[in-house]
């Protein structure tokens, strides 16, 4: 009886192994494409946004009759009411950008640079830039001046800078991570202060 003889499959499929091949690059070009899509809107974000809002507060500005104190910051603490320009604002203006949404809760924020000139003029520019001067001073006293405290404060300072060209001063203050990163940059002076990590840095 001759044997018979069957030819070999091939123990691999080109047709199935190249997908396979060209899946990395593909998971590669995805995240690029993310990434591209985030560093966008982090820029729209940023320097913007900012901008085409402060527009509106202009815009409110010149177009609303309102008691103008009452947009101060700390108003209600000063004289007891206060307006929320920025909620106002969004309603005027941001509804007709968010295609007719006008959530109560949704608000116009621009950097106080950008923003108070439009409600009080030149006094806006100075009460924002004492605002930063101030602001700047302090958190330069605060803490020592280890390596390590630096860097918290680089990264501190980087994060200010960024939320205050995009959010009011209060905003940034109180609810943007100001407050904290001085109580951070505190924390880490006292932990430093007894051991002083200068003696790393490199000769």
């Amino acid at each position: 009886m001759q044997p018979t003889y069957q030819p070999m499959q091939p123990t691999y499929q080109p047709a199935r192994i190249l997908p396979t091949c060209m899946r990395p690059l593909s998971f590669s070009l995805q995240h690029s494409t993310d990434a591209a899509s985030i560093a966008n809107n982090l820029v729209q974000r940023i320097f913007v946004t900012p901008f085409q809002v402060s527009t509106w507060h202009y815009l409110f500005a010149q177009s609303e009759s309102y008691d103008r104190s009452l947009a101060l910051p700390f108003a209600k603490k000063l004289f007891g009411k206060s307006i929320n320009v920025a909620e106002l604002v969004y309603q005027k203006y941001g509804t007709i950008f968010s295609k007719g949404d006008k959530t109560s809760t949704s608000t116009s924020p621009a950097g106080s640079l950008i923003s108070y000139p439009a409600h009080f003029g030149y006094i806006g520019i100075i009460m924002s830039s004492l605002f930063i001067i101030v602001l700047d001073y302090v958190f330069c006293c605060v803490g020592n001046s280890s390596d390590i405290v630096f860097a918290i404060k680089c990264g501190f300072v980087w994060s200010f800078a960024v939320n205050l060209i995009s959010s009011d001063f209060v905003t940034t203050l109180i609810t943007h991570g100001t407050i904290s990163g001085f109580f951070v940059v505190i924390f880490a002076s006292l932990i430093t202060r007894h051991d002083r990590v200068d003696r790393f840095r490199p000769r």
